[in-house]
C-alpha cells in the first residue's frame, strides 16, 4: 500500500510539473502579490488518527500575531503530544506560527495556543504538550492541550492566493463576504495508534467542508468586525471503521471598537478523534475555549491591556481539564523599529481526580521588526506554580521566541521557540515541561507550485503534582513533513505530503515511529 502511495504521488508530482511547465511563460517574470487580506487563523479538518488532548496548563508567552502573512502549513498530525483532537500527537509540540508583521501585540495566557486543525489528511505538525501559536491580537497564544495551528482546509490556499488574485484597493472592497470550504484527501498511516509493538496501519479518507462568514473591517481587523465559521470533517477508516470519525470545529469572533477602548470576543469549540501520542492510543476530546479582550490605545505608542479567558478539555476515558486565567499587559514603542512591555498573568487549574493548581507569570515582551520583511518577537519570565494541599511552589522559566522573514515575494521563513509548563490531559496527577522549536520554509515556484518543509522537536520531562504520582518520564519527539501544492486555478488547488515522527521515552512503551503521506484536493468559491 505504502508502494502505491508513494508511486501514485510520484505520478502526480510529474503531471502537476508538465503542467506547470507547459503554462509557464517563456520569459520568466517576478511573482507579484498585493497585500493579503488578513482572514481569520481557521483550523483545517481535523485528521482521524490525531487527537490533540484538552485544555493547556499554564503556559508563558505568546506569539505575535501573524495575520496579514499567509504561512499556512499543512496541518500536522503527529508533533504534538497528548490526545490531539485535531491532530494525532499532541505534547507540548508547536507548529510554526504566523508572527504578523503589523506589530500588534499579541495576548500570551499560559500553554500553548494554535488554531485546531480539523483535517485528518491534514494534520497539523505537533501533537499536544506546551505547544506555542501566534493567533491574532488579542487571542491567547496556546491551545488546548497539543492543538495544531494549522488552518482548516481550504483555508491554506485560501491565504496564500487571496493577496494574488484580489487587486482591488482596499475601499473598494466588499465589507461582508461568504467563504464555502470544501476539501477532501485521502492519507496512509502506518501506524495510526501510534504504538511502540505491533502497529496497525490503515488509509484514512476525509472530507471537510464549511464555511466562514465575515462582516465589517475584517482584513485589517482594526474596526469593528464579525467573524464566524464552521467546519465539519468526516473521517473513514478503510480497515479500522470502528475508529471513522465526524470532527468539527466552529469559532467566533466578535471585536467592537470605542474610540480608544477595544473590546474583542473570541469563542471557539471542537470536537476531534484521533491518535493521541501521551497515550498511545486514539482518543475523542472535546473543547471550549473563550476570551474577553480589553484593548485601550492610550496613544500612538502605548496601549494596555486586559484579558479574560476559559478552556475547558474533556477526553473520553482520560482527564477533563480546565483553566482560568487572567492576563493585563502594557505595549509601548520605545524606538521606530521596537516595542516592548511587561506582562503578567494569574490562573486556575481543575483537572479530574487531581489537585487544584494555582499559577502566576511575570513576563517581559520585546517584538523588534528592524526591515520590513524581518520580524522578532519574544515573550520570557518565570512561572510560578502551587498545588493545592502543598506548600510547595514549583518556579520555571519559560518563553516563547518567534521569527518570520520573506525575503522575496513567493518565500516565507518562519521559526518558533518555546517553553511551557503542560497539565496533561490524559494523565492522572501529571504535569509535564514541553521545550522545543519548529522550523518551517515555504517557497512559491512556477508561479503554480507551493513547497513546504517542516522540521520540528520537542522534549517532554514529566513530573507529578501529588505524592502519590511520582514519575520520572522524559519524552523526546521529532517530526519531518515536507509537502507540494499545485494552484490550477485561484479556487482548486492539490498537494501531496509526506512524513516521519518519532518519540523516544524514557518509558519504552510510549517511544514509536510513524510515517503517513497523503493527498489532498482543495476547493474555495
Amino acid at each position: 500500500m505504502i508502494t502505491r502511495l508513494v508511486l501514485s504521488a510520484g505520478l502526480l508530482i510529474a503531471v502537476l510539473v508538465a503542467i506547470a511547465l507547459a503554462q509557464a511563460p517563456l520569459e520568466t517574470a517576478p511573482l507579484e502579490t498585493a497585500p493579503l487580506e488578513t482572514t481569520p487563523i481557521m483550523p483545517p479538518a481535523a485528521p482521524p488518527p490525531a487527537q490533540e488532548g484538552p485544555a493547556p496548563s499554564p503556559t508563558p508567552a505568546r506569539l505575535p500575531d501573524q495575520q496579514t502573512r499567509p504561512l499556512a502549513p499543512v496541518p500536522d498530525q503527529g508533533t504534538v503530544r497528548g490526545a490531539e483532537p485535531l491532530n494525532p500527537l499532541l505534547p507540548g509540540a508547536t507548529p510554526a506560527p504566523d508572527i504578523g508583521t503589523t506589530g500588534e501585540p499579541t495576548e500570551p495566557p499560559p500553554g500553548p495556543t494554535r488554531a485546531p486543525d480539523i483535517d485528518t489528511a491534514r494534520e497539523p505538525t505537533t501533537l499536544r504538550p506546551g505547544q506555542p501559536t501566534a493567533l491574532p491580537y488579542g487571542q491567547p497564544t496556546t491551545l488546548p492541550y497539543g492543538q495544531p495551528t494549522t488552518l482548516p482546509p481550504g483555508q491554506e490556499m485560501l491565504l496564500l492566493e487571496e493577496g494574488q488574485v484580489t487587486g482591488l484597493p482596499e475601499e473598494s472592497r466588499r465589507r461582508w463576504r461568504i467563504i464555502p470550504l470544501l476539501s477532501g484527501g485521502v492519507v496512509y498511516d502506518d501506524n495510526i495508534f501510534l504504538s511502540n509493538q505491533n502497529p496497525v496501519a490503515d488509509v484514512i479518507w476525509t472530507l471537510s467542508f464549511g464555511g466562514i462568514y465575515e462582516l465589517g473591517d475584517f482584513r485589517n481587523q482594526t474596526e469593528n468586525y464579525l467573524s464566524a465559521q464552521w467546519i465539519g470533517n468526516p473521517a473513514i477508516y478503510t480497515k479500522n471503521s470502528e475508529q471513522n470519525a465526524f470532527n468539527q470545529y466552529a469559532a467566533l469572533t466578535l471585536q467592537y471598537r470605542f474610540n480608544r477602548l477595544v473590546l474583542r470576543l473570541d469563542s471557539s469549540f471542537s470536537h476531534v478523534k484521533g491518535a493521541n501520542r501521551e497515550v498511545n492510543t486514539i482518543t475523542t476530546t472535546t473543547e471550549f475555549r473563550n476570551s474577553l479582550l480589553f484593548r485601550y490605545d492610550y496613544s500612538a505608542k502605548t496601549s494596555f491591556d486586559l484579558t479574560l479567558s476559559q478552556d475547558t478539555s474533556l477526553t473520553e476515558d482520560f482527564q477533563n481539564n480546565s483553566r482560568y486565567e487572567g492576563s493585563a499587559g502594557m505595549n509601548y514603542l520605545i524606538m521606530p523599529k521596537t516595542r516592548l512591555g511587561p506582562r503578567g498573568a494569574l490562573g486556575v487549574l481543575t483537572s479530574t481526580d487531581d489537585p487544584i493548581q494555582f499559577y502566576q507569570q511575570a513576563l517581559a515582551r520585546v517584538e523588534y521588526t528592524p526591515l520590513a520583511k524581518l520580524t522578532f518577537t519574544l515573550e520570557a519570565g518565570l512561572q510560578f506554580l502551587e498545588f493545592e494541599g502543598s506548600d510547595e511552589v514549583k518556579i520555571d522559566p519559560v518563553y516563547s521566541l518567534g521569527v518570520q522573514y520573506d525575503p522575496f515575494p513567493g518565500t516565507a521563513l518562519v521559526f518558533v521557540g518555546y517553553r511551557n509548563v503542560v497539565s496533561s490531559t490524559t494523565l492522572e496527577g501529571q504535569d509535564f515541561t514541553a521545550t522545543g522549536f519548529e522550523l518551517r520554509v515555504q517557497q512559491r515556484f512556477l508561479q503554480k507550485f507551493t513547497a513546504t518543509v517542516g522540521v520540528g522537536y520537542e522534549n517532554d520531562s514529566y513530573f507529578g503534582t501529588t505524592a502519590e504520582t511520582p514519575t520520572d518520564r522524559v519524552d523526546n519527539y521529532l517530526f519531518v513533513r515536507p509537502s507540494l501544492t499545485y494552484a490550477f486555478v485561484d479556487w482548486f488547488s492539490a498537494s501531496i505530503f509526506l512524513e516521519f515522527r518519532q518519540n523516544t521515552s524514557t518509558q519504552e512503551t510510549n517511544g514509536f515511529d510513524n510515517n503517513r503521506a497523503g493527498i489532498d484536493i482543495l476547493t474555495r468559491f
